[in-house]
């Protein structure tokens, strides 16, 4: 039919004018960052389950015997294994797969739409794009560079929260955080993580990323 749905509908001014003013929240599911190349949540347990096995606390004969439960119940039984076995999965990289410049561009272009959409947002969706492409605005107008970044920095912070599940005194690697350098400093200005080196068995000089305890505030404050 000639007046079917549109792939990008238009949005009504109302629900525009409502989201800008705050008093509508639009909630982004993770069908967004699907679109983009991310994991569905299906996906996203058997990849915890993987990486259990590549650490040899699970099987793949145990992982077709669980194939059917629920994303839920799996990420369950990955984190119990975390616990139990003392290793951590990477969700980060879990989360935020390596992907071709279409889907990227698909990304891309959703989330700069959503920014233009409002200020505030419900999300499960921690995977980078609404951090880069979130527009700040302030009574319809924007509210510049450093408002974006400041939303940057607090997804770093939450991102790191979660790929360390919230552990005191974990670290990442420097060179795994991918982010703009700008982002990364306003998190340091802020107190939010702390930059270190520290010096190996092997005698080389790592440089590594930690939460402060007022990140992990932040962390569970503004995305729980």
């Amino acid at each position: 039919m000639a007046d079917g749905i549109l792939p990008i509908p238009t949005i009504p001014l109302g629900l525009t004018d409502a989201a800008q003013r705050g008093v509508l929240i639009p909630f982004v599911g993770a069908g967004v960052s699907v679109l983009a190349g991310c994991p569905t949540w299906a996906q996203l347990a058997d990849g915890a389950l993987r990486a259990c096995v590549e650490e040899n606390r699970f099987t793949y004969g145990q992982l077709a015997q669980i194939e059917n439960l629920a994303p839920r119940v799996k990420l369950s039984i990955a984190r119990g294994l975390e616990i139990e076995h003392g290793f951590k999965i990477d969700y980060a990289k879990l989360i935020r797969p390596r992907v071709n410049d279409e889907k990227k561009e698909i990304g891309n272009r959703i989330y700069r739409s959503l920014g233009k959409l409002g200020t505030r947002f419900g999300t499960t969706n921690y995977d980078g794009f609404m951090a880069r492409h979130l527009q700040v605005t302030c009574k319809g107008k924007a509210s510049g560079h450093t408002d974006r970044v400041d939303v940057a920095a607090r997804y770093l912070v939450y991102n790191l929260f979660v790929a360390i599940s919230g552990t005191p005194e974990t670290s990442r690697l420097l060179r795994d955080i991918d982010e703009k350098v700008e982002t990364l400093a306003r998190a340091v200005e802020h107190g939010w993580v702390k930059v270190f080196d520290r010096r190996r068995k092997s005698g080389a000089v790592v440089r590594l990323v930690a939460l402060t305890d007022e990140g992990r505030r932040v962390a569970r404050r503004n995305f729980h």
